[in-house]
């Protein structure tokens, strides 16, 4: 009898057989990433005037490269430069001189035409990747403003700003 089970088992499968459910699973991965937004300023070093001539203007150009700060970005900026100072403070705070500082900047070794620094803004535009460039810094204390100054140390201090552009 068990034989004959097994045997009607067996022809019932035969003649029809299991539906067998295929199952499929599917997933996916997504890869993501973000580029952060860089922006660097680096550099040091004032704007060296020295000794000043009572006798001629006193000139130092913004793309001499005296004095520069080295920019590196990978987003559109915009450089601007505020508390410009139109005089130096002597040591004696009392004690001033008339001063006219000029920016320019370059990229890919070319540089702008210097300007009064004032309110000045710079836009820059990121070229392929990281990108790089250069503002650099002068001005003119005359020589009628020199020999009007008194004996002193003068200084002051601009600030500059690097900002990235939607």
């Amino acid at each position: 009898m068990m034989k004959k089970a097994m045997l009607t088992a067996l022809v019932t499968m035969l003649a029809f057989p299991m539906a067998v459910d295929a199952q499929n699973q599917n997933s996916q991965v997504t890869a993501t990433a973000t580029v952060a937004g860089y922006m660097d300023i680096s550099g040091t070093g004032d704007l060296p005037f020295g000794t000043l001539s009572r006798a001629t203007d006193n000139v130092i150009s913004a793309t001499d490269g005296t004095t520069t700060r080295a920019l590196s970005f990978n987003r559109d900026i915009t450089v601007t430069f505020s508390n410009v100072p139109t005089q130096l403070v002597g040591t004696d705070p009392t004690n001033t001189l008339p001063v006219e500082l000029t920016c320019a900047w370059e990229m890919s070794g070319t540089w702008t035409t210097p300007v009064v620094c004032g309110t000045q803004t710079f836009d820059l535009d990121v070229g392929t990747g990281l990108t790089a460039g250069t503002l650099g810094f002068g001005g003119t204390i005359t020589a009628a403003a020199a020999s009007a100054a008194v004996a002193d140390s003068y200084s002051a201090t601009l600030d500059i700003r690097v900002d990235a552009r939607s």
